[in-house]
């Protein structure tokens, strides 16, 4: 078997490893030599690759600001994320990457090439790095357009500070006002841009990662879930099991979670700035509802759960004006309940939300020959530099 991986990200370097580790022939498709794009870098919970990548930090402390105005802080005993080297970790996967020119006959071609594809919706982020030490993170919330503000640390004397929003197709001018406001402005050494989906591709088959539309919207992070969904992909190619389907059933619980924050984004987008201040000022001082945040363990269910709990929050339901309550309420049942289970993510232990994969029949086997589809060619990279001097690898 022949298996060619269009994307050398996240999702496609990693499953091309491991298809190499378990015998089975790939070739690697990239338009550019070394693999870049402006992300955080960090990584929630306590997942690690097979391959290992390096920890530059372990998060421990997080603050939570809404307009630049400090809601929460919190130091737990464990850390709930990890910065990680991922540009070094990426290419030190695909040093035998081709041209997409160079494309040829294949059993299986997997698409992973980001959000290149360019059939869902996308919004622009913008990350500095800046000269500086600080060993936790910030998240900053907009409440003028949905989106926020991070600081995070990064490589040895540099600091991560970036952002995107709904709406701003460049957010180079509010990131360059926004370190100009924390008196970072004379100790940036560069700054990148690139799109990150927050929408759901029309065309799944054959895709991984982010292609697949599997990036968490309400907090951006899609390293984690691109990386998980090359080792399913892995899994079903070395063994001759139907690639779409195993991806399906193994990756259920991302694939809802994310689908829980996507409806969550659109509830929000939809208030007023003033009621996305309110509801932003209660719910970021709930501790429950945090947690399950910063672990990207959101549900239904611990949604729920944690609103009813909060009497601020139905101070602030009581007061609102008819119309907003109406299109709060309205949106607000549309996004919950339409179309999630909330006993989704209860005690109930599942291998396929815990990235378990075993040796058990998905489905009716299927000749995995590649049917010929058409080509949709790799889109300019969307990236700009204001310093080309970048000190990461």
């Amino acid at each position: 078997m022949k298996v060619a991986i269009l994307g050398g990200g996240v999702a496609g370097s990693y499953l091309h490893w491991l298809l190499s580790r378990e015998g089975v022939e790939s070739e690697l498709f990239d338009p550019v030599g070394n693999y870049f794009k402006a992300c955080g870098e960090v990584i929630t919970g306590s997942y690690a690759p097979k391959n290992g990548w390096k920890v530059l930090h372990w998060v421990k402390t997080f603050n939570l600001r809404v307009d630049s105005n400090s809601v929460y802080s919190t130091t737990y005993r464990y850390a709930k994320w990890q910065v990680v080297d991922k540009y070094s970790w990426v290419n030190s996967m695909r040093t035998d990457a081709k041209r997409p020119s160079q494309l040829g006959p294949s059993d299986i071609l997997v698409d992973a090439r980001g959000p290149y594809a360019g059939d869902r919706e996308r919004v622009c982020v913008v990350r500095a790095l800046v000269k500086g030490e600080t060993d936790a993170v910030t998240l900053d919330f907009s409440t003028k357009r949905p989106g926020f503000f991070w600081i995070f640390p990064s490589h040895k004397g540099l600091v991560s500070v970036g952002g995107g929003f709904l709406g701003e197709s460049d957010p180079r001018s509010a990131l360059m006002n926004y370190l100009t406001a924390w008196g970072f402005q004379k100790n940036v050494v560069s700054v990148l841009g690139a799109p990150l989906s927050i929408g759901q591709p029309s065309y799944k088959k054959n895709r991984i990662g982010e292609a697949r539309g599997l990036v968490m919207p309400l907090a951006g992070e899609g390293i984690r879930p691109a990386a998980i969904s090359a080792e399913a992909a892995a899994w079903a190619i070395s063994r001759g099991r139907d690639l779409n389907d195993h991806i399906e059933t193994s990756l259920a619980g991302l694939t809802q979670e994310v689908r829980l924050q996507s409806q969550l984004l659109r509830v929000y987008a939809a208030l007023t700035p003033s009621l996305r201040r309110a509801v932003l000022r209660t719910l970021l001082r709930h501790d429950y509802l945090v947690e399950a945040y910063l672990s990207e363990s959101l549900t239904p269910w611990t949604l729920l759960t944690s609103l009813l709990g909060i009497p601020r929050l139905r101070f602030q339901v009581q007061s609102m004006r008819d119309r907003d309550l109406l299109a709060f309420l309205s949106l607000s049942a549309q996004g919950f309940f339409c179309s999630v289970n909330p006993l989704e993510g209860s005690g109930v232990c599942n291998h396929s939300k815990h990235g378990k994969y075993e040796d058990r029949p998905h489905g009716k086997q299927e000749d995995q020959q590649y049917q010929d589809q058409p080509f949709c060619p790799f889109s300019k990279p969307y990236a700009f530099h204001l310093d080309p001097q970048c000190p990461c690898p």
